[in-house]
This record gives C-alpha cells, sequence and structure tokens, in this order.
C-alpha cells in the first residue's frame, strides 16, 4: 500500500506576504500553507500527500466541500501541496509516532484511482477437469490439496505501476550520483498492463496465463472489445507478442504503458484513434525490467511505440530541478505535459516521477 499520509518534520516555516492567518511550511520536498502558529520549526505532523482521498469523519470535515480529495492549489499566491496537520488532531495515534511512520491504513486513507472499475477483478481460470473432479469427495480433497494460493485483483507476479514522487526521496541526490539517468514524458492517460505467464499452475494443471490489467485491476475477460484495455491490447497484438515471445525464449514478460486518444482525458493529444504508448517491460521469468536499449529493440521488433524521451537540464552531474523540468510542453501536441518520468538507463528499477505543479493546478 502506498504511504499516502506520513509522520514528517516541519523543516522551516515561511511568512506569506500579506497574510496574517497562514504561513508556509517545507516539509521534506514539499510546502504546504497551514495556520499560522499552528506549528514551530522542528514540529511533526501528519503529512497527507495529493490525490489522497479522506474519509469524511473529524477531522476531515473541513474538506467536504472538496469532496475530501487533497489536490494541489494557490493560496495567496503560494502554492499548496497537501496537507499538514497536528498530531493532536489524532486521538486514535495512542502513542506517539516516530518521522516517517506510515498512518494512511490508520487514519482510513485511500488514493484517488480514477480508473475505479468496480468488482470487475478476476481468479486464475479453472479447468474443466478440475470442475468434474471437485463433484466427488476424494476430488475436492485431492483439488484443495494443490489448490494455488488465491492471486487476489492483481497479478501477483508482475509490479505495480506507481513511481515514487521526487519529493518524496530523501538523499536523492546521492542515490542518482553514480547513475546515468533518462526521463520520458508522463502521459495524461490510462495506465495498461498485459502479460503473458507461461506453465502458471492453475488448480492440477500447468498452462498459460494471459491477463489485461488497469492500474488496479485484472479484468475477467480480455477479449472484452468494448473495455479500453483489452480492447487496445487487441489492436496491437499483445497477446501475439508475448505468446510469440514464450514461444522463442520461454520467458514470460509483461508489457506496460499509458493508452491515450479520442476516449481518454478529452483527447488533449488530438489524436486519432487510442495508441498505447509502452514504458516498462519486465521479465517475469528472471524477476528484472528491461532496460532502456532492450525495450527500445523490442518494441522496434514488435512494431510498438515507447514513450517519449524528454531531455534532462544538468547543472555539472546533478539536474537542476526535476519538479522545475516537469514543466513544459508534451512531445505529443502542443499542450502542456503532465510530468515526467526518470529511470536508470541500466535499470529500470530505479525509477521516479516529478509531476508538473502547472498541470496539477490546472487538473479539474
Amino acid at each position: 500500500m502506498r504511504k499516502l499520509a506520513t509522520i514528517r518534520e516541519i523543516k522551516e516555516l515561511l511568512p506569506i506576504p500579506g497574510a496574517d492567518l497562514i504561513e508556509l511550511a517545507l516539509i521534506d520536498g514539499w510546502q504546504v500553507v497551514v495556520k499560522k502558529g499552528e506549528f514551530n520549526t522542528k514540529d511533526s505532523c501528519v503529512y497527507i500527500e495529493i490525490d489522497s482521498i479522506l474519509p469524511p469523519v473529524d477531522p476531515f470535515k473541513f474538506m467536504e466541500a472538496r469532496k475530501y480529495r487533497v489536490r494541489t492549489i494557490k493560496l495567496r499566491g503560494c502554492l499548496s501541496q497537501g496537507l499538514a496537520l497536528p498530531l493532536s488532531y489524532f486521538p486514535s495515534m495512542k502513542n506517539t509516532p516516530k518521522i516517517g511512520e506510515d498512518v494512511t491504513e490508520l487514519l482510513g486513507i485511500t488514493k484517488y484511482d480514477p480508473e475505479d472499475h468496480g468488482n470487475n477483478s478476476v481468479k486464475l481460470p479453472v479447468h474443466p477437469a478440475v470442475l468434474l473432479l471437485c463433484k466427488f469427495k476424494l476430488g475436492r480433497w485431492i483439488y484443495y490439496k494443490f489448490k494455488p494460493k488465491s492471486k487476489g485483483t492483481w497479478p501477483e507476479w508482475v509490479p505495480k505501476t506507481d513511481e515514487e514522487r521526487v519529493q518524496n526521496i530523501r538523499g536523492l541526490f546521492g542515490l542518482i550520483s553514480q547513475r546515468n539517468l533518462y526521463a520520458t514524458e508522463k502521459l495524461d492517460g490510462q495506465s495498461f498492463t498485459a502479460f503473458y505467464k507461461g506453465n502458471e499452475r492453475t488448480g492440477l494443471f500447468k498452462r498459460g496465463v494471459y491477463g489485461v490489467c488497469s492500474r488496479n485491476v485484472w479484468f475477467k475477460n480480455p477479449n472484452e472489445t468494448k473495455n479500453t484495455w483489452c480492447n487496445t491490447a487487441l489492436e496491437h497484438d499483445i497477446r501475439v507478442i508475448l505468446n510469440a515471445f514464450w514461444n522463442a525464449h520461454k520467458v514470460s514478460l509483461a508489457i506496460q504503458g499509458e493508452i491515450v486518444g479520442p476516449t481518454i482525458q478529452g483527447n488533449k493529444y488530438k489524436l486519432n484513434k487510442n495508441s498505447l504508448y509502452v514504458y516498462n517491460i519486465y521479465d517475469i521469468t528472471n524477476a528484472k525490467y528491461f532496460t532502456h536499449l532492450q525495450k527500445a529493440a523490442f518494441t522496434k521488433q514488435y512494431n510498438l511505440k515507447l514513450t517519449p524521451t524528454v531531455e534532462l537540464q544538468y547543472e555539472g552531474k546533478y539536474p537542476v530541478n526535476f519538479v522545475i523540468q516537469a514543466d513544459g510542453q508534451s512531445v505529443l501536441h502542443t499542450c502542456p505535459r503532465e510530468g515526467i518520468v526518470v529511470r536508470d538507463i541500466m535499470d529500470d528499477s530505479f525509477s521516479f516521477k516529478a509531476i508538473s505543479n502547472a498541470f496539477l493546478l490546472k487538473e479539474k
């Protein structure tokens, strides 16, 4: 579960010109407008990230007009990114929590998900022979003896795509000092994952399992043409590609990307049809990501598109400011981009994102 609410330290408090009741709190890489006098420097607070959904209870009743969703806003000309609330607001915290402690679940906070599909998840398919076997008492005993563990609403063998925001990464420049970084545009669309896992056990039998997922849901029917994700997989021959790779190399893969087009987010990129832009290829068999060069070769071989790269501006060895560089024009069209995703060119498991503040302020 993502850490949406954590215990943080107020690093600094700055005055806001012309404001008598509010001031600016600096919390790690974030800045948040808070009530004047509510905090002192070095105080602990509950910091709640943007795109969090708060429960409709005290002490969050003041967010009712905003439908309990935490967003980036401007107050008195100052950017405010998230919420910072005193620990005294939360009597459920019986013991004084430590800096960095995750209190998301304790406070009942969830992540805003525009791709909530309700009860449309999948379980691993059951072979017809298993159904026949389970008609008999001995058969049921054998089946449950060897039954695989439940996979839930997401395939456990594929990592979810949700990069950490750059503001949350402590000691960032120490982490990247020996890395060769590249950046891609963070497209504003719908997250897509499709996978094929060869020789997966389904009951007593082993067979390949193919699936299509949104950001959080593994869909029941991968051949559903009215479903944007499944239809995109069909139009791009994803199942054929994954099967071909398995047959050639006996390696199971997951392809992850962003779908953009006429039916998505108001077609901000002015495209004629929905398109898939790949940003990750995950080797399930060996539990590792393809490198940037491997992704480029794979997408070229199978006629797929990679997410467009954007230039990182360097000052010496380090980027000047990832958040500032998140602003800019999209490569796909003359519109502001959502942000950037930064990765290591030789290790795609190392990644983080920077979202454009201009985009966040304009988002409805």
